[in-house]
């Protein structure tokens, strides 16, 4: 690995990306975008001009890792991936942190304080009736390495602490945890649905006897519980929301074939609700407002970011998020053909031909044209004024990782490249 000299990438006058698109590496970007052509979208038509390079780029450090997979560990840290095992890397100058034995990661995630957990896919295992399935999940200094814990758990992070289910699949049990010790905080008797709710520091279970009941997420005290009538009795899920709580799954009734049951109860009272307006999830979009896909079927929405009110619909075109509005995605070639102004609804240009990079959670930062002839890439930034134009840096870049003010990507050449991106008036 080079950590140094450090390299400023020259923005000179040829730096502009090709005026048509180019096709990159047929491997690039479908994981990430796979996840956000669930989205569906845009309106409208208008073209602007890309405006004029603001930030540069500082190449940090460059080394050969064939197999590479990059993952951001907090703000200041890169996780590297491979086959033979994981290591850290400061994202400020690349210096390697520490290395540890072990293989690809299913998942990684920052919790309370420096600890990161990193999970591996443990082998299934069939059973009848079906189990939950379970990760090997390792709690680290993201920093130093030190181990905290190690676990085989099927793992959620909310609300600053760690929900873990075990038991079938149609019956789980529940126990909460410290995410820094992984000691037991609380436990709950198994339900037939159980959902932690972020929007209220909350768990709901819907217990065999038809109780809907909410408990605190961090203590498990019971705040309150209600015995709705018609409840599912197979196949139950809670779908917390903004504004209320959604009951689905199915129920027997004596009958020769089940029925679908769905059903929403206001958060105040848990009377029952409207099913309009209920958003599965929100995603920044740009200018205060969300995109929002709904909990029950339709399209999905632009909505204000602090009431969760409907703005316009995003019927049509598929598309992922970004500071600067929703792009639209073209399904057949993975490229972006637009940008929705969130303020107007215009249809923008900008960004058409680019190639999404570091879509985790489906929200995009940084984006990318290939140069296939020169073998260089293109990189753009997304910010709220649109398309921001970094300058091109040597490689086809494949996939990436953003963290504030760096960003971590690997190249179909098997290196790893940190570049540190500078402000706009830099």
């Amino acid at each position: 690995m080079t950590g140094g000299p450090v390299a400023v990438i020259d923005l000179g006058a040829d730096w502009a990306a090709p005026a048509d698109p180019i096709t990159a590496a047929s491997r690039r970007w479908r994981t990430g975008l796979a996840v956000g052509l669930a989205l569906a979208a845009l309106l409208g038509t208008g073209a602007a001009e890309t405006p004029p390079p603001g930030p540069r780029l500082v190449e940090l450090a460059r080394w050969h890792e064939p197999g590479a997979v990059v993952a951001a560990a907090g703000p200041d840290t890169v996780l590297v991936s491979t086959p033979a095992g994981i290591a850290a890397y400061d994202a400020a100058d690349g210096r390697r942190l520490w290395r540890a034995r072990g293989g690809a990661f299913n998942w990684t995630a920052a919790v309370a304080g420096d600890v990161q957990l990193i999970a591996f896919t443990l082998p299934e295992t069939v059973t009848d009736p079906p189990l939950i399935g379970y990760d090997d999940v390792l709690a680290v200094d993201r920093r130093s390495g030190v181990l905290r814990w190690r676990n085989a758990a099927a793992l959620e992070a909310v609300g600053g602490v760690l929900v873990s289910r075990t038991g079938g699949l149609g019956l789980p049990k529940v126990t909460v945890h410290d995410p820094v010790t992984y000691a037991v905080r609380w436990r709950a008797p198994a339900a037939l649905a159980v959902a932690a709710d972020p929007w209220a520091g909350a768990l709901w279970r819907l217990t065999v006897q038809g109780d809907l009941v909410e408990h605190d997420l961090a203590t498990g005290a019971v705040r309150r519980g209600v015995r709705l009538p018609g409840t599912p009795d197979e196949g139950a899920a809670i779908l917390p929301t903004r504004h209320a709580v959604g009951l689905t799954g199915h129920r027997w009734d004596g009958q020769a074939e089940p029925v679908a049951v769905r059903s929403w109860y206001d958060r105040q009272r848990l009377a029952p609700a409207s099913g309009e307006n209920r958003w599965a999830q929100e995603i920044d979009c740009g200018g205060g407002l969300r995109c929002a896909l709904p909990a029950e079927e339709g399209a999905a929405f632009l909505i204000d970011g602090a009431t969760g009110e409907p703005v316009r619909a995003l019927p049509g075109d598929m598309f992922l998020t970004s500071p600067g509005g929703p792009l639209v995605v073209d399904r057949a070639n993975a490229v972006l053909t637009a940008r929705l102004d969130p303020a107007t609804g215009t249809r923008v240009t900008d960004v058409a031909g680019w190639e999404p990079l570091a879509t985790r959670n489906v929200h995009v930062r940084f984006a990318a044209r290939t140069d296939s002839a020169t073998k260089t890439t293109y990189l753009g930034e997304l910010t709220s004024d649109g398309l921001r134009r970094l300058g091109r840096v040597p490689g086809v870049v494949l996939r990436c990782e953003a963290l504030p003010g760096v960003l971590a990507c690997t190249t179909v050449g098997d290196e790893v490249v940190i570049w540190r991106v500078g402000e706009a008036s830099s």
